[in-house]
């Protein structure tokens, strides 16, 4: 049986009434209507094509127009006249496609492309005033999660007067469609649609229009939010890219690339053909230099008759298409292709398409490794050079690292030839020193990297110092230590209620009733004083795990919501701390209009609803403006308001700070004129505070040019990215580490530029930038030593550079046998952490590439509540996430991730850290990470997907 195709019986039935519908010579329209079962969701027409141009369908010839002139048309249209064309609804002719109807359907059907098989997920139920769902931050390394919600539909009168209604396909169609579903039996998957074999993913996007007055108020209230037009897209085009040599033939002249002496110093090992990390400080050139050892590379593989092939690696797709234009403008006589997620989604355009096709090939990290674990790519061995941008970050589990860990499987474990291995190149500002205030660890750090990298050689400017110096900028640096608040009564009014909640769940019944068993984990429930403070997270996510342990169902209902309020508050706290009482209001009343959007029923419920409605009815408007901020108005006024061609970036932890800190410059006068901008990453959706790489573009190229004269960004304009030279860098209550430090005041890079940290007197911070400081110095005078070792005894390097690949690579080993070995075969219960509530097992859990964990039982959807998303959000990995899932408990309606696309098929997608997970004798416990858990997973298989398809498919046609 072919994928998607009908079984026996079904397939003789719907025959069976095309022949009948033929043989009383009834046109297909008219079957359609007598058979109420292939109508589906009662769907209207539309004015607008879902996918492109809909073929016109033809429903007459010669021989029947004499058959039908009475026939009622489907969606209540009249017959049309002879020759005259009819658009049925497309859920409708997609729905036949590759069915036995197709065959006596027009022929144009074929040119429509497959579509979505949704999820049959009932509302949540909600309050007649309705807001909209966000979630915290997904984490980098955590993307096996859910990211964020996208903007979601909300209630309808059904549910409204009681009812759950089920979800529209209304995402499915253009504008100016509007879909109630209102029988369970039509709401089924009823596409009957073709799985591809292919692991491309959606490369259309379609805008739902809600017409529901309610959804399309709240929906507004927060587009109108997100930005001025009120309009906010989630999926956008991929960026158009103009690199000449991106082609399959290119005639440009091979004309050796200039360069600064200082820049032929640092290439000089690299075009020997070694494997060398080049260390220069930003803005030298690096890139330059990278690019004319590919050059000289290329050709001396040219001169071999061998066949060279580069990979450009860099972090995220910003970069690609950076560095692929700039490959692409000095290195005209080879040919340059950018990879990303993106380009590989949206233009179908994938990495081993053009392995063979072109010389260069800049690629984001994340795709070059899916090629490899996929065996997309069966080695590395198909490049002949590796050129790893930000090479410092070739550490850990960093996919830098774990691509050169399959590098070192072909050199340590399979004893490749070095010859047919390719030549590494590292490119950093600076290796870093781990953080090691010691000379002996710090160099032990720094051998580290160059054994990740299997890089023979360290590369500096050592000869040519004064020409680097012409070329190099030394911000002056200061910190400036602000006032501390005189007082502070919101404040303290925030920590009241915290103290408030910590009594309220020490004194609750619940607690004294817990088990002996449970009686070490109430120490764990009792608040810190570290409240208001970044430790206090650390404190949050130990009593999330402590709760799921926990045995009685009462006191868990009763200290998840504690848990979620506590983490709100201290989050308001931060705010606070660095922007403004009202940007803290905004957070609280954003999370408390979302926790209302259920009629609080829950004692506990209602008991921190009443905490928060007395903070609100209190009065703060007399309390002076933020030290700090005071502070940092000064250093704009001075340095860049008056200055036409002054530019400046500030450097914050957050997005939420980011965006507190752009409607607080357009609130002062005298800051407006500078346009403020944030400069924020992807990784977030837009509804959070995240970015589109096109918004992110835009906002570089309207700096350049003066539209906005400062950006306030996260640590995504850190490193890499060409900003233009700025007057002025500013990190706001925010130091990490020294290769940040580095990096981030590289940015000023204008003449007598300034670099300032602005913080609190008193502040950690100050230890902290100081702790850099000498960090930094550490490294560089570690660096010549580092190099004298190298260059001095050869010999000994190499021994000890297999030595340090080795062990790693035994640790490495002995982690994953631990892994193994850890893991159990037995079934998990998964619960909802809130209110205990059976949602599925393991064995109804599928992993999709590596990471992305759904659940392929249909009876769990009947435990599931879902908001579906306006406008669907693409994330990593080709997914679209389409909505959010919830706990089906009416009382609870927790949130427990989101529904996802793959291969045409939704599912829900679920986040672990939501869950609380009982082994088979009753034990339970937290996960807050997939790769923590230790039972055992099955990657989705073809078979799971026709499973899935058939039988929201069987049910519809029972019915």
């Amino acid at each position: 049986m072919e994928k998607g195709d009908f079984e026996a019986s079904e397939k003789e039935g719907i025959t069976s009434a095309v022949k009948t519908c033929t043989d009383n010579k009834l046109n297909i329209a008219s079957f359609i209507n007598q058979q109420d079962s292939l109508k589906i969701n009662n769907i209207p027409t539309y004015s607008q094509p879902t996918h492109g141009e809909v073929p016109t369908i033809k429903l007459y010839n010669e021989e029947m127009s004499d058959l039908t002139s009475n026939t009622e048309m489907q969606h209540e249209k009249t017959v049309p006249e002879k020759g005259e064309t009819i658009q049925y609804d497309s859920v409708f002719l997609l729905a036949l496609k590759n069915s036995p109807l197709a065959d006596n359907y027009p022929s144009e059907i074929e040119n429509f492309p497959d579509i979505l098989v949704p999820l049959n997920l009932p509302r949540r139920y909600a309050t007649e005033k309705s807001y909209l769902p966000t979630y915290d931050d997904i984490e980098k390394q955590n993307m096996s999660d859910i990211i964020d919600n996208p903007s979601a539909e909300t209630t309808n009168d059904a549910e409204s007067s009681g009812e759950v209604g089920l979800l529209d396909f209304d995402f499915l169609l253009e504008e100016n469609v509007s879909v109630v579903q209102k029988d369970e039996t039509k709401s089924i998957g009823t596409q009957m649609n073709k799985i591809k074999n292919n692991t491309a993913s959606v490369d259309d996007h379609i805008e739902s229009n809600v017409e529901d007055k309610i959804a399309d108020s709240a929906l507004n209230e927060v587009q109108n939010d997100l930005n001025a037009g009120g309009n906010q897209e989630h999926i956008e085009p991929v960026m158009e890219l103009n690199i000449p040599t991106d082609a399959d033939e290119v005639d440009g002249e091979d004309e050796d690339i200039e360069l600064w002496e200082f820049q032929k110093e640092l290439a000089e090992k690299g075009s020997r053909g070694e494997n060398v990390i080049v260390l220069a400080p930003t803005n030298s050139g690096k890139t330059r230099v990278a690019c004319s050892i590919m050059q000289v590379h290329l050709r001396c593989q040219r001169r071999q008759g061998e066949i060279g092939k580069v990979a450009f690696v860099v972090e995220n797709e910003a970069l690609a298409f950076q560095q692929g234009e700039v490959c692409g403008k000095l290195l005209p006589a080879f040919r340059t292709k950018v990879i990303s997620g993106s380009i590989q989604r949206d233009k179908k355009q994938l990495l081993t398409d053009f392995i063979h096709r072109r010389d260069i090939l800049v690629v984001t990290a994340q795709v070059l490794l899916n090629s490899l674990n996929n065996q997309e790519l069966s080695s590395l061995e198909m490049f002949s050079m590796i050129v790893f941008d930000e090479c410092h970050h070739t550490d850990n589990q960093h996919h830098f690292n774990r691509i050169m860990s399959k590098y070192m499987d072909l050199k340590i474990k399979k004893k490749v030839d070095p010859s047919c291995l390719p030549q590494i190149i590292g490119l950093t500002a600076s290796l870093g020193v781990g953080g090691n205030t010691d000379p002996f660890s710090a160099i032990n750090h720094m051998k580290g990297i160059l054994a990740n990298l299997d890089a023979k050689y360290l590369s500096t400017v050592r000869n040519n110092i004064e020409d680097l110096d012409q070329h190099e900028n030394n911000p002056k640096e200061e910190i400036i230590k602000a006032k501390c608040r005189h007082y502070d009564k919101f404040g303290e009014a925030v920590l009241d209620i915290m103290d408030n909640i910590d009594k309220y769940m020490r004194g609750h019944q619940s607690m004294s009733e817990l088990p002996d068993k449970d009686k070490l984990l109430k120490s764990v429930c009792q608040v810190p004083p570290s409240r208001g403070t970044e430790q206090f997270l650390q404190w949050a996510s130990q009593f999330r795990g402590a709760i799921a342990k926990i045995s009685s169902d009462s006191a868990r209902r009763m200290l998840n919501p504690c848990r979620r309020h506590l983490e709100v508050y201290n989050k308001a706290m931060l705010v606070h701390a660095d922007a403004r009482i009202k940007d803290a209001q905004a957070i609280l009343e954003n999370f408390i209009n979302r926790e209302m959007e259920i009629d609080p029923e829950n004692e506990t419920d209602k008991v921190l609803i009443n905490f928060y409605k007395d903070l609100k009815s209190r009065d703060f408007s007399d309390e002076p403006e933020n030290p700090k901020l005071v502070e940092m108005k000064k250093l704009l006024m001075n340095e860049v308001a008056d200055n036409d061609n002054a530019r400046g970036i500030i450097f914050v932890k957050s997005r939420e700070l980011a965006r507190a800190l752009i409607k607080w410059m357009d609130e002062k006068e005298q800051l407006k004129p500078l346009n403020a901008c944030e400069f924020v990453g992807q990784v977030a959706s837009t509804a959070k505070g995240g970015m589109t790489k096109c918004a992110q573009r835009d906002v570089l190229e309207y700096f350049k040019n003066g539209l906005h004269k400062v950006i306030v960004a996260t640590s995504v304009a850190e490193e890499g990215l060409d900003i233009r030279k700025c007057n002025i860098v500013i990190r706001y209550e925010y130091v990490t580490n020294e290769i940040v430090r580095l990096q981030s005041r590289g940015r000023a890079r204008a003449g007598n530029s300034k670099y300032y940290v602005i913080t609190t007197e008193g502040s950690w911070i100050v230890e902290k930038e100081e702790k850099n400081a000498m960090l930094e110095r550490l490294m560089n005078s570690i660096v010549p030593t580092l190099q004298a070792y190298i260059e001095n005894n050869p010999n000994d390097w190499e021994n000890e550079l297999n030595t340090i690949q080795i062990r790693q690579k035994e640790i490495d080993d002995m982690k994953e046998e631990n892994r193994l070995a850890n893991m159990t075969d037995d079934e998990v219960i998964f619960r909802c952490l809130n209110c205990s509530e059976f949602i599925c097992m393991s064995s109804d859990i599928r992993v999709i590439q590596g990471s992305h964990h759904i659940v392929v039982n249909e009876d769990a959807n009947g435990r599931l509540l879902s908001i579906r998303g306006r406008n669907p959000v693409t994330f990593k990995d080709d997914f679209i996430s389409r909505g959010v899932i919830f706990c089906g408990n009416k009382n609870c309606q927790n949130d427990l991730g989101g529904i996802c696309e793959y291969r045409r098929v939704e599912f829900p997608l679920i986040v672990i850290r939501n869950f609380m997970i009982e082994d088979k004798h009753g034990e339970r416990d937290f996960v807050n990470q997939w790769k923590k858990a230790t039972f055992s997973m099955k990657e989705l298989d073809i078979d799971d997907l026709k499973t899935v398809v058939r039988k929201r498919r069987l049910t519809f046609v029972d019915k």
